[in-house]
């Protein structure tokens, strides 16, 4: 059994929970690549939430190459920039 297994209906039960308690709350999320799910993107999009969630790129071959081949990137810092 895989610690993700469940973890869709989870985390957005939870987040349901959140916005009934505390509707004006900014939430925040911040994943590893187990839990990565397109479902949950699509999810995280729909409800306006920020959320950070590393791409196990073993399964996204074809994301891996797109980012590759991303020419224009800003710098955070010395070691990390996004696009």
């Amino acid at each position: 059994m895989h610690d993700s297994n469940g973890a869709t209906e989870f985390i957005l039960s939870f987040i349901a929970a959140i916005k009934s308690t505390l509707p004006r709350a900014v939430i925040e999320i911040h994943m590893d690549s187990a839990f990565f799910c397109e479902d949950l993107v699509a999810a995280f999009h729909k409800e306006r939430i920020e959320f950070s969630i590393s791409v196990p790129f073993a399964r996204y071959t074809n994301l891996k190459a797109m980012i590759e081949k991303r020419k224009r990137w800003r710098k955070i810092d010395e070691s990390e920039s996004f696009f």
